[in-house]
């Protein structure tokens, strides 16, 4: 069997979800297929919002986010001529009860049931386009078998248990079906409480299937034509990478890559699955793919990968001693504390300093907590340049032009720079 992963990008409105079925009647149709749904469009930006109002109750924010989620779905259906329905019914009416309560619990716990709704709703439509269209398969909820704790927004799954349910609910709608549709991004905790498993999770989802299924491959289908050595949103004239190896697919998404979740290639590693990433506009081309072993012709092409968003935060001991092990213990705890990633860090004998995304509710609190242990100074506005190749001489003078370099460190074959983003 196979497993399908579609993004938001393909799915974000009615002749996206056309497509999606004419990939399945020319891609999925000589092996069983679990297919794997994200939210649609930029819908879990708006259902952050929502939380967001819901949870400082803000009424009129969160019944005007509301109609938008309600009128961008409507339109959608009405455009692939699905009627209304039970279950559509059902899941609004279960959306509308739990957006009239108080909040009673954590924003992390609020955020999960509201933004996981945008998962149920993308996989009910496609799923009813798909029935309407005499497509047959199974709709199946991926809470039934995606099993995590309630570490909410960033679920830590329970493979054991995952697994055993993937082969209790999967495998035997697989045998029965041939076409299974299920979402990406969530989970659920052993009390049934929805979780997340972070941004852009479903990528993740589809390889915690792939793996608990013993799938032969993964597909991605994005609105690329595959993984490409730079980002053309800051890189002119990228170029395609074929193949890779899950090493260097790792590093990349470790560094800020975003055409794959970070976290999706350790569960296919495992069982050796090769993932291909394919451009769901030219779904006939053959994209790249991901596997332990790949002969890549162009192996000697530099990568190049921008995360922008960052800031670099510095701490110094307020007794002017120098950074040791204690001190260093104490800044990850913290760090640790506000789930603060750490993309770069170098240290001298005075100083610390690391490079992170810049969320401000998470970085201010995290600042201010440093400040009761140490001197903090910090800079924003800033992006963190990557280059991966095995060409030390390689010239980097043109990427680096105009910019501010505030820090820069090298290995044997990376070198980071954390520069500004408007010079």
């Amino acid at each position: 069997m196979q497993v399908f992963k579609f993004g938001g990008a393909s799915v974000k409105d009615a002749p996206s979800v056309r497509n999606v079925l004419s990939i399945l009647k020319s891609h999925a149709n000589t092996m069983p297929t679990l297919m794997v749904i994200s939210a649609m469009g930029k819908t879990t930006n708006l259902l952050e919002d929502l939380a967001l109002a819901f949870f400082k109750k803000d009424r009129n924010l969160r019944d005007l986010t509301f109609e938008k989620f309600l009128h961008y779905h409507h339109s959608i259906r009405a455009e692939l001529g699905i009627n209304e329905t039970e279950s559509w019914n059902d899941f609004l009416d279960e959306f509308r009860w739990e957006l009239e309560c108080e909040p009673s619990n954590t924003f992390e716990y609020h955020y999960d049931q509201i933004v996981s709704k945008g998962e149920m709703a993308s996989s009910l439509i496609v799923s009813e386009f798909l029935k309407s269209s005499g497509f047959s398969h199974a709709l199946l909820d991926a809470r039934d078998v995606i099993i995590t704790d309630d570490n909410y927004r960033e679920g830590n799954v329970d493979m054991q248990k995952s697994e055993k349910k993937a082969l209790e609910y999967c495998l035997p709608v697989l045998n029965k079906e041939k076409f299974v549709l299920t979402q990406g991004f969530i989970g659920s905790t052993v009390e049934n409480t929805t979780t997340t498993l972070g941004r852009e999770g479903s990528d993740y989802s589809a390889a915690l299937f792939a793996h608990f299924l013993n799938a032969e491959k993964m597909v991605v289908w994005k609105d690329v034509p595959g993984v490409l050595n730079a980002d053309p949103r800051y890189f002119k004239n990228p170029v395609l990478l074929t193949e890779l190896s899950y090493y260097d697919a790792i590093e990349m998404t470790y560094y800020g890559a975003t055409v794959i979740h970070p976290k999706t290639i350790r569960p296919l590693q495992n069982k050796k699955i090769p993932l291909w990433v394919k451009s769901f506009l030219h779904p006939e081309k053959e994209g790249t793919k991901i596997c332990r072993d790949y002969t890549e012709k162009n192996k000697k092409l530099p990568i190049f990968i921008y995360k922008p968003n960052q800031i670099l935060i510095s701490i110094q001991p307020k007794d002017f001693s120098f950074i040791s092990e204690g001190n260093l213990s104490v800044f990850f705890s913290i760090a640790q504390k506000y789930k603060i990633k750490i993309h770069l860090m170098q240290n001298s004998a005075l100083n610390f300093s690391i490079c992170t995304d810049f969320f401000p509710d998470r970085v201010f609190a995290f600042l201010e907590s440093l400040k009761s242990h140490f001197k903090v100074t910090y800079n924003e506005g800033l992006g963190l340049l990557t280059v991966r190749s095995k060409n030390l001489a390689y010239d980097y003078s043109e990427i680096l032009k105009g910019r501010s370099i505030l820090l820069i460190q090298k290995t044997r074959n990376t070198s980071q720079y954390v520069i500004s983003e408007n010079e």
